[in-house]
């Protein structure tokens, strides 16, 4: 069993101002962009209106189905192939044999998807089209579509493990989000990295990879004043939800293999899902595009980010997450 967390400094990046991107030549592109981008989006309006394109869409290959499936026709998932929450979808969906389609997108583009399938009522991925013609418009929804429908029962042993996966989709994972992107977004390094990892070809389709290229200081105002990351308040709030969460799950972890108690549930994979972007580490290198050598100034990873993920590696939380997702193996999280 690790030792207890020890007590860290963490680094304060250099908030990230919404209009003022970290390079000469990001400041002179940045009309283009918005340019590019809201033409993008204009011309894109009435082709994403109709069926996805089949450019976009990735097919499982796999083949089995419970015997008491109503249907063995494909359940279209929406994605933003790295984001956190997707990643929890796509897992589980997996573990469940459940015939998938997966529509990756790019980040700000998706909503033009989002938006489409339910009827302005959701923005977010991601969103899990049924074969009935359902929407189910969260990982919460489709969590709960998985255990019921697809009998995985196990995933909730007790009330526990269901408290736990709300607490940690509705807090720690929004806190996440923040805390990475201020770290990334603040730097001219970081931001390299950032279209490295948003715009990965291996799991976005040509045109959707060099939209991110083209438009990515648009984009960063965008993903900046959307999540309010030039409030420096921001920053300071998801450090300290963060730190309340590990301090809190360290200390579970010190009295049981578990969040739930003594087997896997829906926690332990909530909880490595949403922090996978965290570790930094060959459990993760395929998603975030990174190497897997033991240096993490090799990875792109900011200079202030560095010392938090080798922080977050030595906890008993961050251990956990690594074991979750060794466990998991590589063919559970990367995109179909």
């Amino acid at each position: 069993m690790p030792s207890q967390s020890k007590p860290h400094t963490h680094s304060i990046p250099s908030t990230p101002s919404a209009f003022l991107p970290p390079s000469i030549l990001h400041t002179l592109t940045l009309p283009f962009s918005f340019l590019i981008l809201g033409t993008s989006i204009a011309a894109a309006f009435p082709f994403v209106t109709s069926a996805s394109p089949q450019s976009d869409v990735r097919n499982t290959k796999q083949k089995h189905t419970k015997p008491n499936d109503s249907t063995d026709q494909p359940h279209i998932l929406y994605t933003i192939p790295l984001s956190h929450y997707a990643l929890l979808a796509r897992w589980l969906l997996r573990l469940s044999k459940t015939p998938v389609t997966e529509v990756p997108l790019a980040p700000v583009y998706h909503s033009l998807y989002t938006l489409r399938n339910s009827k302005g009522k959701s923005r977010t991925v991601p969103q899990l089209l049924l074969p009935s013609g359902h929407l189910l418009t969260s990982s919460t929804e489709i969590i709960s579509y998985v255990e019921e429908k697809q009998g995985m029962e196990w995933l909730f042993p007790n009330e526990e493990a269901r408290t736990m996966c709300d607490e940690l989709g509705r807090d720690m994972g929004p806190a996440l989000r923040a805390f990475l992107y201020v770290h990334f977004m603040g730097s001219k390094e970081g931001c390299g990295k950032l279209v490295g990892i948003l715009g990965n070809r291996r799991y976005l389709s040509g045109w959707q990879a060099w939209l991110v290229r083209a438009t990515f200081p648009a984009m960063r105002t965008v993903m900046i004043k959307s999540i309010d990351l030039d409030n420096p308040k921001t920053f300071q709030t998801s450090l300290s939800t963060i730190q309340s969460h590990i301090t809190k799950l360290d200390a579970i972890l010190a009295t049981q293999p578990y969040l739930a108690g003594q087997q896997l549930s829906a926690a332990d994979i909530t909880l490595a899902c949403l922090c996978y972007p965290f570790v930094f580490g060959e459990e993760s290198a395929d998603l975030l595009d990174c190497t897997t050598t033991p240096a993490l100034d090799d990875r792109g990873i900011p200079e202030s980010l560095r010392t938090e993920v080798q922080w977050f590696r030595e906890t008993r939380t961050g251990q956990h997450v690594v074991k979750i997702l060794k466990g998991a193996g590589r063919e559970a999280l990367v995109p179909w």
